[in-house]
């Protein structure tokens, strides 16, 4: 699912519930295959709180929150939650691990950055990014 090694080096591994992965070969197959093989940041349920809301979509609802990061650092962030009947659709888990994929090899100033996601049912997660500042959407405007 994610190709880079950015969490390690910015929240590097201690006592937490997050689960920090190496990529692996998957069976019978090259590094990197298959569709939790190289996932870098699995975030324990335990590590993340929701808090209000902050948006709708078609494929869920997203949610301030704060992820106690392996570091020990508290992190607010911005929490995508899929809808539990959107993960009922035949190809949803594609659609996500895409999404999950896409976000995971962007890295630009002036866009949200993907820390990790939550796989543990009900499925309430879908990623984890870093809240932009409010002074955000100006930088945006003049960028």
């Amino acid at each position: 699912v994610f190709s880079g090694k950015r969490l390690e080096a910015e929240f590097p591994p201690h006592h937490s519930q997050s689960t920090f992965r190496k990529t692996s070969p998957a069976p019978g197959g090259p590094a990197g295959e298959g569709p939790l093989q190289s996932l870098t940041c699995l975030i324990g349920e335990k590590d993340l709180r929701l808090l209000e809301k902050l948006g709708d979509g078609s494929f869920g609802v997203v949610r301030r929150g704060e992820w106690d990061a392996p570091s020990g650092k508290t992190v607010s962030v911005a929490v995508k939650c899929l809808k539990p009947d959107v993960l009922s659709q035949p190809e949803a888990m594609d659609d996500f691990i895409r999404e999950v994929n896409a976000m995971h090899s962007l890295d630009h100033r002036n866009l949200i950055r993907l820390y990790g996601v939550v796989l543990t049912p009900p499925m309430k997660m879908a990623s984890v990014s870093q809240i932009a500042s409010r002074e955000r959407p100006e930088k945006l405007q003049d960028s």
